[in-house]
């Protein structure tokens, strides 16, 4: 079983609810839903990548609970059966890089940094405040409905 159909299938065991609905869980059923998967994923009987690190967090129930703590959150917060059937929206994209081209350059800084390398080092930055300006997303703007505004208040603002 893959890990989001898993999370799904534990929640909707402890709590009956509708889907497509804010799902709201008490501390107790919250630690019954990261205990049950946990032990799930202990028993191979959720799917997981066949990396080192998850081969680490076979091993160690304690970083395996870690990981399940931040898969609950996760799955919370992106998937629309349990969140009220909104889309995840980052709430700051682009603070964590997720371009490879920015990925080698901020790893790449990270050794000039700890050769002292200045002349490297300010190149680096410039290139990689270049990509960051590449990739970044265009702001939203928010619509404001005027209409719902007093007449003397949208006469102010010359709406």
């Amino acid at each position: 079983m893959n890990q989001r159909e898993a999370c799904f299938a534990v929640i909707s065991n402890i709590k009956k609810f509708e889907p497509n609905t804010k799902v709201s869980l008490t501390d107790g059923e919250r630690k019954e839903v990261v205990n049950r998967l946990t032990d799930m994923f202990l028993n191979d009987e959720v799917e997981m990548k066949d990396t080192e690190a998850n081969s680490v967090k076979k091993q160690d129930p304690a970083k395996m609970k870690s990981y399940v703590i931040g898969l609950v959150n996760d799955f919370f917060r992106k998937d629309k059966r349990v969140n009220g059937n909104i889309a995840y929206e980052a709430s700051a994209p682009g603070s964590r890089p997720t371009d490879q081209k920015l990925k080698v350059l901020m790893a790449v800084y990270q050794i000039a940094i700890s050769e002292n390398n200045e002349e490297a080092k300010a190149k680096i930055y410039e290139a990689i405040e270049a990509r960051k300006a590449e990739v970044k997303k265009p702001a939203k703007q928010k619509e404001i409905d005027y209409s719902l505004l007093p007449d003397d208040i949208r006469e102010l603002l010359g709406k």
